[in-house]
């Protein structure tokens, strides 16, 4: 059994010191602290500590459905992605998205890019599962014996004369 937590994509916010007040602190699982903060404003904030040393916690990038272009609520994605061999323990609602589902940052899951990086900020992990916080590019090619054909974006409409990767993540068929 592995443990998860899913995560839509990840905007973190910083917590203002505007008179919050510490409401409830629980420990939901081992390595987890979820903390309700309340204020004036009226703000309801909660805040999830993840000990990612902790035996079993992991991180996953999940979008609704494994489809870009999918809508559903934070609570339906880890529904969907929970199952008794691997179990979700938390789901945070962690990005911006159009209409159409497609998020408006850049995403990957399980090494799989479904959408660029722009030029913002970004939360990932490193291949060893190091947490970072940064502004990151994609430089990506394919390569076949010694010819490399530069790959211009994924999972978006095909402009002339460039090569566009789809995967399963856009849909059954392009």
């Amino acid at each position: 059994m592995v443990p998860r937590i899913i995560i839509g994509i990840l905007l973190l916010l910083g917590l203002p010191n505007y008179g919050q007040e510490l409401e409830s602190r629980r420990v939901p699982s081992p390595g987890l602290e979820l903390s309700h903060y309340t204020s004036p404003e009226p703000w309801s904030i909660f805040v999830l500590k993840i000990n990612l040393q902790a035996p079993g916690i992991t991180l996953k990038a999940a979008k609704a459905n494994k489809n870009l272009f999918s809508l559903a609520t934070t609570f339906a994605i880890a529904e969907f992605n929970h199952s008794p061999e691997e179990p979700v323990l938390a789901a945070i609602n962690a990005d911006f998205f159009h209409s159409s589902g497609m998020p408006t940052g850049g995403m990957a899951s399980g090494g799989v890019v479904l959408k660029p990086p722009i030029h913002h900020s970004v939360f990932g992990l490193t291949a060893d599962e190091n947490p970072f916080i940064d502004i990151i590019s994609l430089n990506s090619w394919l390569e076949h014996d010694s010819t490399q054909i530069q790959i211009d974006g994924y999972n978006t409409p095909r402009p002339e004369e460039q090569t566009i990767i789809y995967n399963s993540f856009f849909g059954r068929s392009t």
